[in-house]
């Protein structure tokens, strides 16, 4: 399956899931590395604004999001 972040044509081998296990992003290697350093953790500071454009791009842009909403 193709990476699901806007723009991108690598493979996506991240499977991300919901918590009801449906599936909302499938990300590459890059992909999912960027999403996964935006994420909050105890040992780094959270920027909203970072997960939010991640979880978008993820998502396959705003359009594609708000479609699916």
């Amino acid at each position: 399956m193709r990476c699901t972040w806007k723009d991108c044509a690598a493979e996506g081998t991240h499977v991300h899931t919901r918590n009801d296990g449906s599936t909302w992003a499938t990300l590459c290697d890059k992909h999912h590395a960027e999403i996964e350093a935006a994420c909050p953790a105890k040992d780094k500071e959270f920027s909203p604004k970072a997960m939010l454009r991640a979880w978008v791009l993820a998502s396959g842009g705003a359009k594609k999001l708000a479609k699916s909403m």
